[in-house]
C-alpha cells in the first residue's frame, strides 16, 4: 500500500562532547545547516530552530520536515539515522548521524487555501494546529471543514497559506511504537510579527475546546527546494515530544554579538501549554518537593505525590473551598491559591439545580451558560500546572438561606433577595431549624429530575476542564439528609432501612462514575457524625459512616472519601480543636484499607500536625479550607514548618532562593520562616 506521508525528524549533533562551543555554534548557523542537510541526500526538507527547548530534548534542536511520497519504505528502518558530513566535524570522515529521532504519519489532504502560487522560500512563522472537529461540522464534507477552519484563521488577517490533512496513522521511531495521532493537522504560514500569531492562537482557542487543540507556534526558514508551487506536503509538528505551544524561531544568519564581542543567546520565556493567553510555564508545579532535598532528609508524606486514576497530585495538601459564587473574585482568590501549589483545589459546592443552591449567590452548573466562568478559573489553575476539581452539590432542606458571612446567616433568603423559600426539597418535610425554610418531601419524579440534573452537571464540569469531581454528601445537604434517620422518614425504597437510606447516595456515586468514565477521579465528602445526643436512636454516628464507606468501597465508584462531620441539625454540639475530625477519618481508613483513599479536614493549622496525621494516622490526604482563606501560601508555610524545599512559580520564588539555587524551581525554606 502506498500512502502519502510525512517524516518529522528532530535533528541534532550527536557528539557534542567531541567539539568546542565555537564549533557547536558554527554547526547551527542556518546557512551551514542548509549545506549539511544537502549531504544527507534529502533536499526537500524544511528546518526550524527551537527557541525554547523542553527539558527532555537536546539543546539547539532543529525540527526537520521531510515529505515522503511512499512512506512504506521507512518501515525497514532505513531512516533510523542519516549520515551527514561537514568540515567542522572532528575525525577523518567529518561525519555524524544527524537524525536523532523522528515519527511518521499517513494522511489524506482535505484541502488548501490562500496563496497557493506563492513562491517557495522563507516565511517568518509557522503555526501548526492539531484539532478535532466540533460536532456540528460534517467530517465527510471537506469543503465545510475548510470553510470552518479557514474562517477562524482569517478573522485576524488571512494567512499566506493553509493546508489541512486528516491523519490516519502515526509511528514513532527509533522505537517503532504506534502513536495516537490527532484527527486533523493544519499548517498555517504567515508573515508578520509575533502579535499576528498570538491573536490567531487566541481566536482558535475561543471557538474550540482547549483540550481538543494543540497549538504550536514556530518561526523559521524553509529550504527553497521544499515547496513546489503547490503546497502538497506541508503539515508538521513534532508532537510526540512537544506537547502544547512551542515557539520555533528562524535560524539566525549569524551568531549575534554584544557590544563587547561576546556571543548573545535569545532567552525565551516559555508559555504555559494549552492556555489561550500568555503566562509563563511552570515546568515544576508549585508545591512539588525537591527530591532529593539538599539536606539529604526524606520528603515528608505530606509532600509526597499521590496518583489517582492516572492523575498525579504533587502533594497531599488540598484546598477545600468555602461556599460562594463564581465571579472575578474567585479568579483572583482561587488563582492566588493555585499559584502557590496545593496538590488539589476544590471549587466550592456547585449546585446541579437552581433550587439546590445554599444561598442565592452560590455558583451552579445547571445550564450551559455557566460553563465559561468556571472554565476561566480552571484554565488559570492549569496554566500554573495545578489540578482543580468541582464539588457538585444539592443543598436540599438547607437551601434558600442567607450567606454565611452575614450576622443573620442561615436564615431564610426570601424571594425579594433572590431566594425560593416555597421550593425547598428534602427526603421528608423536616426543616433544618425553626428559622429555616420548610421543605417538601421529594416525589419519585423529583428524584429522577435530580439524578438527570446531576449527570448533566457532571458533563458540564468535564467540558469546563475539571480534573476531578467531588460529590457533596455531608453537612446536612440533600444526599446526607437521605442517609440519616433524623431527616429521612420515607417509607418507599429511599427510606426506612439503612440499605434504603443509602440507596440515593450510592446511585449518585455510580451515575457520576458512569458519566466521567474510568480515567477521572471521583471523591465523596462524608459526614462521620452529626454531633447529636448519642442516646437518640435517630443519630448519624461514626459507625454508620464506616458502614456507608464500606458500601462505597464495595461499589468501586469512589476513589477518595473526604471525611468531615456535622451540619445535620442546628442543635449540634461540636467539640472542635486542632485536627478534631481526624479520628473519624482514621476510623474510616482502617475500615476501607487500600480500597479507597481517605482525606481529613478541620482545624489543621500547621504542617507538622498535617504530616503526622498522614504518617502516623494512616490517612492519605489533608484538606484545608479556612487556612487557605487566611494564607493563600499555606502550602509554602506548611513546607517551612517541615523544613522542606518546594517549588514555587518563577515570578514568586526568585526573591526567596539562595543565589546558588537561583536557577532551580525550589525556594529556600529558611527565608521568612514562620513559627509553628
Amino acid at each position: 500500500m502506498s500512502t502519502s506521508g510525512l517524516l518529522y525528524a528532530a535533528s541534532r549533533l550527536n557528539f557534542p562532547s567531541r567539539i568546542s562551543s565555537d564549533v557547536f555554534n558554527t554547526w547551527y548557523n542556518d546557512i551551514h545547516v542548509r549545506d549539511v542537510l544537502k549531504t544527507s541526500g534529502i533536499n526537500s526538507a524544511a528546518r526550524y530552530e527551537t527557541a525554547a527547548v523542553p527539558q527532555d530534548s537536546s539543546p539547539w534542536t532543529f525540527l526537520a520536515l521531510y515529505p515522503v511520497p511512499d512512506i512504506e519504505f521507512l518501515n525497514t528502518g532505513e531512516f533510523t539515522s542519516i549520515p551527514v558530513t561537514s568540515d567542522v566535524l572532528p575525525g577523518p570522515t567529518h561525519s555524524c548521524m544527524d537524525i536523532a529521532h523522528f515519527d511518521m504519519r499517513r494522511y489524506r489532504e482535505v484541502g488548501r487555501r490562500g496563496d497557493l502560487d506563492m513562491p517557495a522560500g522563507p516565511t517568518s512563522h509557522l503555526l501548526t494546529v492539531e484539532f478535532d472537529l466540533p460536532s456540528h461540522i460534517d467530517k465527510a464534507d471537506d469543503q465545510a471543514v475548510m470553510d470552518w477552519f479557514y474562517g477562524i484563521c482569517s478573522s485576524n488577517g488571512a494567512p499566506q497559506r493553509v493546508a489541512i490533512h486528516e491523519v490516519f496513522w502515526a509511528m514513532l521511531f527509533p522505537n517503532g511504537k504506534p502513536a495516537e495521532p490527532p484527527r486533523y493537522l493544519a499548517l498555517l504560514e504567515l508573515n508578520g510579527d509575533d502579535n499576528v500569531y498570538d491573536e490567531a492562537i487566541k481566536k482558535i482557542h475561543l471557538v474550540a475546546n482547549v483540550d481538543q487543540w494543540k497549538v504550536h507556534k514556530k518561526r523559521g526558514w524553509e529550504n527553497p527546494s521544499r515547496f513546489s508551487k503547490k503546497m502538497t506536503q506541508s503539515n508538521g509538528n513534532f508532537s510526540h515530544k512537544l506537547n502544547g505551544p512551542y515557539l520555533w524561531r528562524r535560524a539566525p544568519q549569524g551568531v549575534a554579538k554584544s557590544s563587547r564581542g561576546n556571543e548573545m543567546k535569545d532567552i525565551k520565556i516559555e508559555p504555559a501549554k494549552g492556555i489561550s493567553y500568555f503566562t509563563p510555564a511552570q515546568e515544576t508545579p508549585a508545591g512539588t518537593a525537591a527530591n532529593p532535598q539538599s539536606s539529604g532528609k526524606a520528603v515528608p508524606k505530606l509532600f509526597q505525590s499521590i496518583t489517582i486514576r492516572g492523575l498525579t497530585f504533587q502533594n497531599r495538601l488540598g484546598y477545600s473551598a468555602e461556599d460562594g459564587h463564581m465571579t472575578d473574585y474567585h479568579l483572583a482568590h482561587l488563582g492566588g491559591i493555585a499559584q502557590r501549589g496545593p496538590g488539589l483545589i476544590m471549587i466550592e459546592a456547585t449546585a446541579v439545580q437552581p433550587e439546590g443552591r445554599i444561598s442565592p449567590q452560590d455558583v451552579g452548573l445547571w445550564k450551559d451558560s455557566q460553563i465559561a466562568p468556571i472554565a476561566r478559573v480552571i484554565e488559570f489553575a492549569h496554566s500554573q500546572g495545578q489540578k482543580i476539581g468541582i464539588q457538585l452539590a444539592h443543598a436540599g432542606r438547607k437551601a434558600s438561606t442567607t450567606v454565611p458571612w452575614m450576622l443573620n446567616h442561615g436564615e431564610i433568603a426570601t424571594e425579594n433577595v433572590g431566594g425560593w423559600p416555597d421550593n425547598i426539597r428534602g427526603p421528608s418535610d423536616i426543616p433544618f431549624s425553626e428559622t429555616s425554610p420548610h421543605p417538601r418531601a421529594m416525589t419519585k419524579d423529583d428524584i429522577r429530575e435530580f439524578k438527570d440534573a446531576w449527570v448533566a452537571a457532571a458533563k458540564r464540569a468535564l467540558v469546563a476542564g475539571a480534573d476531578f469531581i467531588e460529590i457533596h454528601n455531608a453537612h446536612g445537604y440533600l444526599l446526607a439528609s437521605f442517609l440519616t434517620p433524623y431527616a429521612n422518614k420515607r417509607t418507599d425504597e429511599y427510606g426506612g432501612s439503612f440499605e434504603s437510606r443509602m440507596r440515593l447516595p450510592l446511585e449518585i456515586a455510580q451515575l457520576t462514575r458512569d458519566t466521567v468514565g474510568e480515567h477521572v477521579p471521583v471523591f465523596l465528602r462524608l459526614s462521620a457524625s452529626d454531633w447529636l445526643d448519642s442516646s437518640s436512636s435517630e443519630i448519624w454516628s461514626l459507625q454508620d459512616a464506616v458502614r456507608f464507606a464500606e458500601a462505597l468501597a464495595v461499589q468501586g465508584a469512589i476513589d477518595l472519601v473526604d471525611v468531615s462531620s456535622g451540619g445535620l441539625h442546628s442543635s449540634q454540639k461540636v467539640k472542635s480543636g486542632p485536627g478534631f475530625q481526624a479520628p473519624f477519618g482514621i476510623a474510616v481508613k482502617k475500615a476501607v484499607g487500600d480500597r479507597m483513599l481517605v482525606a481529613t479536614v478541620g482545624h489543621i493549622r500547621d504542617g507538622k500536625l498535617a504530616n503526622q496525621l498522614l504518617e502516623e494516622g494512616g490517612l492519605d490526604v489533608i484538606l484545608v479550607g479556612r487556612g487557605f482563606q487566611k494564607d493563600p501560601g499555606l502550602v509554602w508555610t506548611f513546607a517551612q514548618h517541615l523544613d522542606v524545599e518546594i517549588a514555587m512559580p518563577g515570578q514568586i520564588r526568585w526573591g526567596f532562593s539562595k543565589q546558588g539555587r537561583r536557577g532551580t524551581p525550589f525556594v529556600d525554606p529558611s527565608v521568612y520562616k514562620p513559627s509553628v
